[in-house]
């Protein structure tokens, strides 16, 4: 026990842990859903417990050990899992070889609770012993004393789990939920017509335990339909200040850790009509630096390709806001999660996150320094441009080529001189026939006139040692100055359509006909 791979698994586990504690916040008593969270919670576990010893985890404040050996240090599930267990007075848990997939969904459910009402109940252990857990401890590290116990609630009876879920199902219980639905529907209703200030706040603070009440599946809807309303009185310009201040502050007191999660899970794997959705994203981009640092909590732990791109709509939608927030995760050691927060930097399309990406173009993965250049050039911007050139006389020969294609597609003019003076840097042995043909092919991008005099002096250049590579150069000059269009550039153009190297003689035959094209549709010419 203490390896690596053990505790690899254990971080596993504990994922799982946590998944399966949304699951029960969301799904109703055997749900599919619910159904196969719990599974695969168990199976997670399953690994650890090979053998006839239990698994004893340490939980601290600020995360796991086990054996005195930490557990995932920099896992963001499992810095946000330590204190919420934390809180909750749980400082030992023993799993013992036999788990049951049910003593794990009812400890999940216990977890729900929120500190205060647990304590109340006599606290996470005492919850256990009344739903006759027996395969998941708290706070026990004596096995013998452990085993004692266990064999005290084996005697009370085998159906406790079936009594205990049946006690949630009680026709009371129905009614109960039937009537919390119908008051958050009735609260909806009246918020979205209500107009006095007073009144309106009435009913916010109303809100707030209706929506606890029913974050289940079935209660879904409703809450979305309050969070996104209360999101629209507070975003909307159309709205009156009064109630505009009232629902802000509403939304941020709302949007707790649960609610939060709720939300985020909502916009990233339910199934929702595109403008629920929508709404759903818009709520939390403006909640800011509080949802954006959770959605990149949940996108650390996500491998759906279609549930990731929705999350990452939320911090995009956030726009400069979230730029602090990526920031912090450019130094993750997770090349994803680096990568993740690069591309949605890019996303944004603001300057403001251009100093956070030059450093990207030298990060040791070549994934993220790609992805780094993806990212400027669609800032753009002067800014980007600067780095770019830097890019671009580095002594990757990969990323040279990359900055220098970005430069053009870029076309500003502020890059035409390095990129003049890279095409007009002696070459003898042509062992950079990459770059400045990726240069001269971006000097016609920018169009300025300016690049004609070095693609003319490109074109005319020829060699005798690497003969075949030069003239790959030189029909590339060739195509740029008919992308240029310059009259100028016609006579030498005239000439290179003679030379012996056909490639370079049908490059400047088809640029003297875009040049004579032009000049025909210029006005006033018949």
């Amino acid at each position: 026990m203490g390896g690596q791979v053990f505790l690899n698994n254990l971080e596993q586990a504990l994922t799982g842990l946590v998944k399966l504690i949304k699951a029960v916040q969301y799904y109703p008593p055997r749900h599919p859903s619910l159904t196969a969270a719990v599974e695969e919670a168990r199976n997670r576990f399953a690994p650890l417990l090979e053998g006839d010893t239990p698994l004893n985890c340490t939980v601290h404040r600020d995360g796991f050990t086990v054996a005195e050996r930490k557990i995932a240090p920099n896992s963001p599930i499992l810095k946000s899992l330590a204190p919420f267990l934390f809180a909750r007075r749980i400082h030992q848990l023993m799993v013992m070889p036999d788990l049951c997939a049910s003593d794990l969904e009812a400890l999940a459910r216990c977890l729900t609770l929120e500190p205060g009402e647990l304590q109340k109940e006599g606290g996470v252990p005492e919850a256990l012993r009344r739903a006759r857990v027996t395969t998941v401890w708290i706070n026990e590290v004596d096995l013998a004393r452990v085993l004692a116990m266990r064999e005290e609630i084996e005697e009370l009876g085998s159906d406790g789990h079936e009594a205990e879920a049946q006690a949630l199902h009680t026709p009371e219980d129905v009614l109960e939920v039937t009537r919390e639905n119908r008051d958050l529907e009735r609260v909806i209703q009246e918020l979205a017509r209500e107009t006095d200030p007073a009144r309106y706040q009435d009913l916010l603070r109303e809100l707030a335990p209706l929506m606890h009440q029913n974050l289940t599946e079935t209660g879904r809807p409703l809450v979305l339909q309050a969070l996104t309303l209360v999101g629209r009185h507070a975003i909307d310009s159309k709205d009156s200040g009064e109630r505009k201040t009232s629902a802000r502050q509403a939304l941020t007191e709302l949007t707790g850790e649960d609610i939060l999660d709720f939300l985020i899970e909502s916009a990233g794997t339910v199934r929702l009509a595109e403008d629920i959705r929508q709404r759903v994203i818009r709520t939390l981009a403006f909640l800011g630096k509080r949802a954006g640092q959770r959605v990149m909590t949940r996108l650390a732990g996500e491998e759906n390709p279609e549930t990731r791109r929705r999350l990452a709509q939320i911090l995009i939608r956030q726009g400069p806001a979230a730029i602090p927030v990526l920031a912090t995760h450019l130094g993750d050691n997770r090349t994803r999660g680096v990568g993740d927060a690069v591309a949605m930097l890019g996303d944004i399309r603001d300057p403001q996150a251009t100093p956070y990406l030059h450093p990207m173009l030298f990060h040791p993965e070549g994934r993220i320094r790609r992805e780094a250049l993806r990212a400027l050039t669609k800032i753009g911007g002067l800014a980007a441009v600067g780095v770019l050139i830097q890019a671009m006389r580095g002594k990757d020969q990969d990323l040279r080529t990359r900055a220098i294609r970005a430069l053009g597609a870029l076309r500003n003019t502020a890059a035409v001189a390095p990129l003049r003076k890279l095409v007009g840097k002696p070459d003898p042995l042509s062992r950079h026939v990459e770059a400045k043909k990726a240069a001269v092919l971006a000097l016609g991008e920018i169009g300025s006139e300016d690049a004609v005099p070095t693609l003319l002096g490109t074109l005319r250049r020829r060699k005798f040692w690497g003969r075949a590579r030069n003239d790959e150069l030189r029909a590339a000059a060739a195509f740029a100055l008919g992308k240029l269009a310059a009259p100028r550039a016609a006579k030498g153009l005239k000439r290179a359509s003679r030379d012996r190297a056909a490639t370079v003689a049908d490059a400047a035959k088809q640029s003297l006909k875009l040049i004579e094209d032009t000049q025909d549709h210029e006005p006033g010419r018949d």
